[in-house]
């Protein structure tokens, strides 16, 4: 279903609207495959409903969509420079913890300068720069702004242009 054109919207309305005990079902069935989902054209929508909806439910259900998203967070580096992945490595710097957010941040801070020239994890370097906590932000921006090359190389990258 989540990679039906149609389907997809029902399961997004399945997990906006039931309550996180009834809708546990689409977390347990995403397990495992929760990468290769994230970087589907329809896949990617139904995952960031269930990061914007996470947590309001009971302990049970929410054991499951806990299990995703670290699945999804361990992941980060196949998601970050991906067209679709992309809205999902969003969605956990908007929706999910602390801790996850400076996962990645992480990932950015391997390779800051190439993945703010990218045209897709360019936007989760902006994110990130929104997000994240105080310390991260400025390990980014610190990398991103250590060398005047690299904001020359910046404001000249049609993806890097809107980081700077």
């Amino acid at each position: 279903a989540v990679e039906s054109p149609h389907a997809n919207h029902v399961l997004q309305r399945i997990i906006e609207v039931l309550p996180c005990s009834l809708r546990k079902f689409v977390s347990e069935e995403l397990c495992g495959a929760g990468v290769a989902v994230s970087r589907h054209r329809y896949g990617c929508r139904v995952i960031c409903r269930l990061l914007e909806h996470q947590g309001d439910g009971n302990a049970e259900a929410s054991g499951a969509e806990a299990a995703l998203v670290e699945e999804l967070v361990e992941g980060l580096s196949a998601l970050i420079r991906h067209e679709f992945g992309r809205h999902v490595a969003s969605s956990i710097l908007e929706h999910s913890s602390e801790d996850h957010r400076a996962q990645v941040a992480a990932v950015l801070g391997e390779n800051t300068l190439s993945h703010a020239m990218n045209r897709s994890a360019s936007y989760i370097v902006e994110q990130a720069l929104k997000f994240c906590r105080d310390e991260d932000r400025d390990m980014i921006a610190g990398q991103l702004l250590a060398d005047l090359d690299n904001v020359l190389l910046l404001s000249r990258s049609q993806a890097g242009s809107h980081v700077v």
